[in-house]
């Protein structure tokens, strides 16, 4: 079975590596297809994809649904993002909160 976890903007990939970023990576490792949406507010981002490993992607200002072949895990860390949940309609919803 695969896995596609979307994780929500929130922190963007390239500044301050934390939890967020060390475990999508981790996931990715895992042959799991993770979509990170950059929020782009700590660094601008042109619109578009960068793909960081076979399966990590960095999406900026892009929307991940043209991307996801299946319903996504929506992993997320913040509460501003529970919104967010019914546009993805994910197979699985985890909130893992960051202090």
């Amino acid at each position: 079975m695969s896995y596609t976890i979307l994780y929500p903007p929130t922190i963007d990939f390239d500044w301050l590596i934390q939890r967020p970023q060390q475990l999508m990576q981790a996931f990715a490792s895992l042959d799991v297809k993770v979509y990170y949406m950059n929020p782009g507010t700590q660094i601008p981002h042109q619109r578009g994809v960068t793909r960081k490993s076979k399966n990590l992607t960095i999406l900026n200002k892009v929307d991940p649904k043209v991307y996801m072949k299946e319903r996504p895990i929506f992993y997320f860390s913040s509460p501003a993002h529970v919104d967010l949940i019914p546009r993805y309609n994910p197979s699985l919803v985890v909130f893992d909160y960051l202090d």
